[in-house]
């Protein structure tokens, strides 16, 4: 459990931030999205009864690809950033080990009980680098601004505990393969969702990705 709160609570959330300061969100994102790959190989070579097949690497890459392409978005530069990306790549490793990790614990604990603690582990591990940070000063007048307190809510409650929880039951439920799998969406739904409330341009280029995204998975939940 305690491996669980570095992994998935703390340690995860400190690389990717740290890694949207120093890199470009497409970069991060990109390198980010590989954890459905790196967790079929960290699972595959740690637990060898739930090696993936062949079919399942091939679909994940063919997912990976159309990932990349509706994350580009037309945009095919890459602005190549070494402490963004190696912290994007860490990041990704992170939440990997935390996928490998809670096959150990599913089905053994329920999902609310696993969450609970994710949360008091991962929030105490990051206590130290709050406390030890030169923006760690917290201004309470700010939460009476309702963008802020509501943007926090979100966080909170949606965002973290509701996903965390529905997370933890999905993967005791399909399985960890199939599960990360579906992580390959999140740069698909953050695309149409950031064209109708930020009229974002969807490309071509997207939307092509977003056809082998499809085919990728598809292959690999057939396999």
């Amino acid at each position: 459990m305690v491996g669980l709160g570095i992994t998935g609570g703390s340690i995860y959330f400190l690389a990717e931030n740290n890694a949207l300061v120093y890199d470009t969100s497409s970069n991060v994102s990109i390198l980010v999205g590989s954890c459905p790959l790196l967790t079929m190989l960290l699972v595959g070579c740690i637990r060898h009864e739930m090696r993936p097949t062949g079919r399942q690497i091939v679909g994940a890459l063919i997912a990976f690809t159309g990932m990349t392409l509706v994350v580009l978005n037309g945009q095919f530069v890459l602005h190549l950033n070494p402490l963004g990306d190696t912290l994007a790549i860490f990041a990704a490793l992170t939440w990997a080990t935390y996928s490998l990790l809670i096959t150990y614990v599913n089905g053994r604990y329920s999902s609310d009980f696993i969450t609970r603690k994710v949360f008091f582990y991962g929030s105490l591990t990051i206590l130290p680098f709050v406390l030890f940070s030169k923006h760690h000063t917290i201004n309470i007048a700010n939460l009476s601004h309702p963008i802020i307190f509501c943007n926090i809510v979100f966080l909170g409650l949606v965002a973290s505990t509701i996903c965390y929880v529905a997370w933890n039951w999905t993967l005791n439920t399909i399985g960890t393969f199939r599960a990360t799998n579906y992580i390959f969406f999140q740069s698909s739904i953050t695309l149409i969702i950031a064209s109708v409330a930020l009229n974002e341009p969807i490309t071509i280029m997207a939307v092509i990705g977003l056809f082998i995204l499809i085919g990728g998975m598809f292959i690999t939940l057939r396999a």
